[in-house]
């Protein structure tokens, strides 16, 4: 992202090596011209190159987000309590089991 672009107290995505955070933008250290930010988890981030900036996260697709997930888990409790409140996965077909399979050889 650009350095102009960057707002005070936006989200934005940050790159963190292999990783992106999600970050707040606190203030502009005056000295140094880093943005200070704060991650979700509230350790204190200094970042002095705007490339490092992906791109800005705004709160409607969060919320969007947010919203999208509790949905989800109330379709799944449904789903249980049809099933008489316990969540029954389908077992695996014993075909796909190599030869040999430890469990195959009972005495």
């Amino acid at each position: 992202m650009k350095a102009n672009s960057i707002i005070i107290g936006n989200l934005y995505e940050v790159k963190a090596g292999r990783n992106v955070t999600v970050v707040k933008v606190k203030s502009v250290n005056k000295k140094t011209g880093c943005w200070i930010c704060e991650t979700t988890k509230g350790k204190k981030m200094n970042i002095a190159d705007a490339a490092r900036f992906v791109k800005d996260v705004t709160p409607e697709k969060e919320a969007k987000k947010e919203k999208a997930a509790p949905v989800q888990e109330k379709n799944d409790r449904e789903k249980s309590d049809a099933q008489g409140g316990h969540q029954v996965e389908s077992r695996r077909d014993h075909s796909e089991r190599t030869p040999g399979h430890q469990h195959d050889a009972r005495p």
